[in-house]
């Protein structure tokens, strides 16, 4: 795998900002538990608070098991906020064009204004270069200021998901909180749709090394495409050899790879505000599950995580290694 220059740095600087932030954790077992986190939606997209431990179920591969440990994790936009957030901006200087920089850019900034005194944010950009770490909203916004893509004509196959690997391997370690991983840039590269032959899935090792990293370090894909509503054909003509695009996640009806990490690929859309809101309310507004795995031979389980109440909508990472 090809790491970005300057990756490995960033991502230890986040590590360690983070850890620092953080709290000491909240509950300790001498089972290794399987820990997910697992953000509640009503119909409105909103999200939910104050559900308990009876609301929720959780099935492994198929089977209900017990839910060990409860932990409802809530951040307040206040100053004396006691959880801090945990935020990844990848920024898209290899897929998208350079007229969109100034969109990209933008909606990078939505996310640095909303930062709280406990907050932490990196800003990447995906084809490498001069990152930054920082609780600080003026670091953070110098660092986006700093963002200047050269724009590709295409791109190596799978090269979204191996970096979105890359960056989870090394977050991993930073245990008991979610981790947002949020790519401003072509949805298709991001969060390619679960590839499906004859009804089967065909998976790569992109696709399998990428959901893997994910699972182990609880750390959730958010993809925002700075395209936006503009026309599929014309988008399909400037950019060649990407595959999917924005919009096509969505119109085979399979799952998207954001989606089977627990988060949300925004195509299509130029609510850029509105969804920035709603990504930086599920990083910080969630319930922390824990449950010792039974034994299995098995090397990958899939997860699911259901809520009893009706009408609300669970999302969590749909497997585990």
């Amino acid at each position: 795998m090809r790491r970005l220059p300057g990756l490995a740095l960033i991502v230890a600087s986040l590590a360690t900002v983070a850890t620092a932030a953080q709290q000491a954790p909240r509950f300790r077992s001498r089972v290794e538990l399987i820990e997910v986190d697992a953000v509640v939606v009503d119909d409105k997209g909103q999200v939910v608070t104050g559900l308990s431990r009876d609301d929720f179920e959780i099935f492994e591969d198929g089977h209900a098991i017990p839910i060990a440990t409860f932990v409802p994790v809530a951040s307040a936009d206040a100053p004396e906020q006691q959880e801090s957030r945990f935020i990844l901006l990848v920024l898209d200087d290899l897929a998208t064009e350079i007229t969109l920089t100034t969109k990209i850019q933008n909606v990078a900034r939505m996310f640095a204004e909303r930062m709280g005194p406990r907050d932490v944010v990196a800003v990447v950009p995906l084809n490498g270069g001069k990152g930054s770490t920082s609780t600080n909203r003026a670091q953070v916004l110098a660092a986006i200021d700093r963002f200047k893509p050269t724009f590709r004509r295409s791109s190596p196959t799978g090269w979204g998901l191996r970096t979105i690997a890359d960056l989870a391997d090394q977050m991993a370690h930073v245990k008991h909180r979610r981790k947002t991983i949020v790519c401003i840039g072509a949805a298709g590269l991001f969060s390619p749709t679960e590839p499906v032959t004859n009804g089967s899935p065909t998976y790569g090792p992109e696709w399998f090394d990428a959901v893997r990293a994910a699972a182990r370090a609880n750390a959730s894909l958010y993809v925002l495409d700075p395209i936006g509503l503009a026309a599929i054909g014309d988008i399909r003509s400037r950019r060649p050899g990407l595959g999917l695009v924005a919009g096509d996640a969505y119109n085979d009806g399979g799952r998207t790879f954001a989606e089977i990490t627990g988060g949300v690929a925004f195509v299509n859309s130029n609510l850029f505000e509105r969804n920035v809101g709603q990504i930086w309310s599920e990083a910080g507004n969630y319930y922390l599950l824990g449950y010792e795995p039974p034994a299995s031979k098995a090397k990958s389980h899939d997860i699911e995580v259901r809520v009893k109440r009706p009408g609300l909508q669970v999302r969590a990472r749909r497997s585990r290694s």
